[in-house]
């Protein structure tokens, strides 16, 4: 394994996700040196583009209500990422035609941390939604 689930940033994530990151995230270039397959811009892109998370937040009570919102939320919100306060805030910012749940034992980065747990959420959720329609077949 080219990443270590010791790194602090991998420490929370489930193993088989790290092992597909490092299989498809990562390479070893001519000299043997493992890098990201991404530029080095393109990874600090995504830690420092704040602005857009600010815009999204603002215009999110102007969102039509017919949009369905769905939050999945970390098992018990971090004073980094806001706290509780700043959780409800989040989920109910456009209370109307909104919902959300709480993966127990998530962190924030839900997906990578509880993979199979947020699928299922997720699948449920499309399942409610578009099942009545046949538009959404499931599978396991």
């Amino acid at each position: 394994m080219i990443v270590s689930l010791q790194a602090p940033f991998f420490g929370r994530w489930d193993p088989e996700v790290v092992d597909v990151y490092a299989e498809h995230g990562t390479h070893k270039d001519g000299r043997g040196v493992v890098r990201l397959r991404t530029s080095g811009y393109q990874e600090a892109a995504v830690f420092a583009d704040h602005r857009q998370g600010k815009e999204v937040w603002q215009l999110l009570p102007c969102l039509d209500e017919r949009i369905e919102l769905f939050w999945v939320m970390d098992g018990s919100p971090s004073t980094a990422a806001g706290g509780e306060e700043t959780a409800r805030e989040t989920v109910w910012r456009r209370p109307a035609n909104s919902s959300n749940i709480r993966l127990t034992g998530a962190g924030h980065l839900v997906p990578l941390e509880k993979p199979r747990e947020f699928a299922l959420v997720l699948l449920d959720f499309l399942t409610r939604k578009y099942s009545q329609s046949g538009a959404l077949k499931t599978r396991l």
